[in-house]
């Protein structure tokens, strides 16, 4: 609810308008964007930057998790209602606003499963907005006070509430989003950057990153197996991380000496997502290494499994 505030010098607003405004159509997706980065800066796009598929690519494969961008596609029934203002009614029944009502979201993403709700329900925890992108292509975001940045609309802390609502013999599984927008954004600060002024790229192409996990096996003070995969799948059979090759993997030493180890190879045995890791020289007893996948793949391995060699 932002609080109304009025000065005795406001000048009212012009009320001219062109032959046809920029407007912004039904919402098909967004981007969840923390609104700090773990540096202190704030996440917000630089409106006279030039806006591409690179550059919004460097935006969801951000190896800094603090600085990424996730796109959520195929938002449906989306609804922004906002409430009435609060009141106060004097006894001639005379009533004062106060703050205007609060604007609650309601939407729905159809076909997603309990692993795609869990990646939902951890933005509970975070402080973030989202970007809209509209049928057009087109993005929405709050404008800062000198309209030199597109910042994401904020989302009033605790409101977010993910659930799944589970297939009918009429309706298909879908994942439910409410939650609130942060009561000091106001409407009239949203601005819009089309399409056109981004290259005319299609933002359905700005795809999330997979988590991936890995199984360790076999290991040796040069050698090792691991099994790497998804969140998605079965209980029992993880979808495979299938098709990489050498050049597409990291390796470095956790503890106790953090640094680059460098690696001979990473082979596919078949195509199972099963690699078999080959170190250039021998690691020590204790040593634990980290394997990172390159972001611009489309896998974030920061949580993977580490391994520790015997």
């Amino acid at each position: 609810m932002s609080i109304l505030t009025c000065a005795c010098t406001t000048a009212p607003g012009n009320t001219g308008t062109p032959n046809c405004e920029v407007l912004f159509k039904t919402q098909a997706g967004m981007f969840l964007v923390p609104m700090t980065a773990d540096d202190g800066t704030a996440n917000q796009l630089t409106v006279a930057s030039t806006l591409n598929q690179a550059s919004f690519d460097a935006l969801t494969q951000n190896a800094d998790a603090s600085k990424r961008w996730y796109p959520v596609h195929q938002t449906k029934n989306v609804s922004a209602p906002r409430e009435e203002a609060v009141k106060e009614t004097m006894e001639d029944g005379t009533s004062y606003i106060v703050e205007k009502g609060a604007r609650n979201v309601e939407l729905v993403i159809p076909k997603r499963s309990n692993v795609f709700l869990s990646k939902m329900e951890q933005w509970d925890c975070r402080d973030f907005g989202i970007i809209q992108i509209d049928t057009d292509g087109n993005i929405r975001g709050e404008a800062s006070d000198d309209l030199l940045y597109l910042k994401p609309i904020k989302v009033q802390s605790g409101t977010w509430d993910a659930t799944m609502l589970d297939a009918t013999s009429t309706t298909v599984s879908k994942i439910s989003l409410k939650f609130q927008i942060d009561k000091n954004v106001k409407d009239s600060m949203l601005y819009l950057i089309l399409a056109s002024e981004m290259d005319g790229i299609d933002l359905s192409d700005s795809d999330g990153l997979f988590d991936v996990n890995g199984v360790h096996d076999t290991i040796t003070t040069t050698t090792w197996n691991s099994t790497i995969t998804t969140d998605y799948g079965t209980a029992v059979t993880k979808t495979a991380v299938t098709g990489l090759v050498t050049a597409n993997f990291t390796i470095t030493e956790v503890s106790p000496t953090p640094g680059a180890v460098s690696l001979t190879s990473a082979v596919e045995v078949g195509s199972t997502g099963v690699y078999a890791f080959t170190l250039a020289g021998a690691a020590t007893s204790a040593d634990v290494l980290h394997i990172q996948v390159a972001e611009t793949l489309g896998y974030d391995s920061d949580n993977m499994t580490d391994v520790t060699i015997p």
